[in-house]
């Protein structure tokens, strides 16, 4: 799903549950920028994104992690995929850089028209 707030634009955004240490569940929401084979990700977009999500996610609803992701299309290939590392809510507001946590292309076979 699509997201339009007044600062940033998500192009998909899921909600998560996630296992924490000891087997403690917990609510994450995943912010998904999605590009053609000429753009770029870039880092700034995509940590407007974040603080976009904590500021229309309450905190009571148990959301406290969000972690972004970043896609672009790799023209006769597939598609790169790029995780960041997981953002906490008291850590989005002075939030300035992004932490690579993978990286990866996938080719599509058979390939896909338009891609």
């Amino acid at each position: 799903m699509a997201v339009k707030l007044r600062k940033a634009e998500i192009d998909g955004l899921f909600l998560a549950r996630c296992e924490g240490e000891g087997g403690k569940l917990f609510n994450a929401v995943i912010t998904c920028e999605a590009k053609q084979v000429r753009e770029r990700i870039l880092e700034d977009q995509i940590i407007e994104q974040v603080r976009a999500a904590f500021a229309t996610t309450a905190a009571d609803l148990g959301i406290d992690m969000v972690v972004p992701i970043g896609i672009r299309v790799v023209k006769n290939v597939g598609f790169y995929l790029v995780e960041f590392a997981p953002i906490e809510r008291a850590g989005a507001p002075t939030l300035d850089a992004l932490t690579l946590a993978s990286d990866v292309v996938y080719e599509l076979h058979p390939p896909v028209p338009g891609i």
